[in-house]
């Protein structure tokens, strides 16, 4: 569920920048941010609406923390192979 609400998330991005590049009149090279941003923000708050942030983010920081303790488990891991010390 979560996966394809990122998934609709990201297409929704890509063509939103699309739109953006192609909607723009000038063809010069200094491409203002602030435009993008607006469209960025906007799309943003209305995803935060229609998703209910309340309930998904505890189940997002428990997925973080859990690939971050991941990481830092293999990392310690790799150091202790790395030192020359054999028990």
């Amino acid at each position: 569920m979560i996966e394809t609400i990122f998934r609709i998330a990201v297409i929704f991005i890509i063509v939103a920048f699309i739109i953006a590049v192609l909607g723009s009149t000038s063809l010069n090279y200094n491409i203002g941010i602030s435009d993008y941003k607006v469209l960025f923000t906007s799309f943003l708050f209305c995803i935060a609406y229609l998703v209910p942030i309340d309930r998904l983010l505890p189940i997002f920081a428990i997925v973080v923390g859990y690939t971050v303790l991941k990481i830092s488990i293999a990392i310690i891991k790799n150091f202790w192979d790395i030192l020359p010390i054999r028990g």
